[in-house]
């Protein structure tokens, strides 16, 4: 795959090396230099995984494709298109109305461009078209959620779609249906010593409340540099605090159960991790992300929940 990279990219902007490589005190740093009407396609590929001892079953996997355009720049930044061009899914429950849901949800999207704004290293700044992004999707869903009610007779089925549905209908979807795109630009405009890693506090969104947040840890590095290309793979990974992992998970069974019967303590909640790690390969003379990888691992005391997915550039 990388061959393939060095193929296409090792000769383009050589001049421009020595801006994002700096030999004598061993940093690297991403910026991004890119045409109006530069464009490429890229597969993505997601998957969920349990594992419960020694067995493993695929809860889910997709597949999609995507165009990034770059639309305008300037020396001030850049506006790039994201479209996405196709998706398929498969659920492990191909029956379940929620399998079903799933699935529709998907293809709800396609061909609807997103336009960013980035700064002039390519760091992401906005969604310029948000709104209007967000307000087709909410459309979409609504004229989805009327069919699958025609099509569910029993009212229980019916209302639990109408609980699975409302994740969906939030900014924070939006936001996370694309959050692997926007965390290309993750590493643009940064510097990094080749041989240092960096750590940050942060906030990370809870996995189960909408529009909360948690203490996280952030962690990144160069992972690996060739010289005689400057592709560089970048490394981050992220750890969720498991105390307050523990009192988010609590808050989330608490919801679900009647009032005689909710948990008091996060003692009785069992131990959890979440820890995700993320691996980017970028091209320092062009500031095109080639691959990118993402594995988020959620531990409980009898299972282990693996959410995986890969970008790669189509060439």
């Amino acid at each position: 795959m990388k061959n393939l990279f060095i193929l296409c990219f090792c000769l383009m902007n050589a001049f421009q090396v020595s801006a994002q490589l700096n030999l004598k005190d061993s940093t690297a740093q991403i910026v991004a230099y890119w045409n109006k009407g530069e464009k490429y396609c890229y597969n993505y590929a997601a998957q969920t995984i349990e594992i419960k001892g020694t067995d493993t079953t695929e809860l889910s996997y997709s597949e999609s494709k995507f165009e990034l355009e770059v639309i305008d720049s300037s020396a001030n930044g850049y506006l790039i298109n994201y479209t996405k061009l196709s998706e398929a899914v498969s659920i492990s429950d191909e029956k379940s109305p929620i399998a079903s849901l799933l699935k529709r949800v998907a293809n709800i999207g396609n061909s609807i461009s997103i336009t960013f704004k980035t700064n002039e290293y390519g760091s992401l700044q906005e969604i310029v078209n948000f709104d209007e992004y967000k307000n087709s999707l909410m459309s979409q869903l609504e004229t989805l959620i009327k069919e699958m009610e025609k099509e569910l007779k029993d009212k229980t089925t019916r209302e639990a779609l109408n609980t699975a549905i409302a994740p969906f209908m939030s900014d924070a979807y939006v936001y996370k249906s694309i959050e692997p795109i926007t965390s290309l630009f993750s590493f643009h405009g940064y510097k990094f010593k080749l041989n240092e890693r960096y750590t940050d506090n942060i906030q990370v969104a809870s996995p189960f409340e909408q529009g909360k947040t948690l203490d996280g840890e952030l962690q990144r590095y160069v992972a690996e540099f060739n010289p005689e290309t400057t592709w560089t793979t970048f490394h981050s990974v992220t750890r969720y605090d498991k105390e307050q992992l523990k009192m988010t998970t609590l808050h989330y069974i608490n919801s679900l159960l009647p009032e005689n019967q909710k948990i008091t303590s996060t003692s009785e909640v069992p131990e959890m991790s979440m820890d995700s790690y993320t691996s980017f390969t970028i091209h320092l003379g062009t500031g095109w992300p080639g691959y990118a990888s993402f594995l988020q691992e959620t531990g409980e005391p009898t299972k282990t929940k693996l959410k995986k997915w890969v970008i790669e550039i189509e060439l």
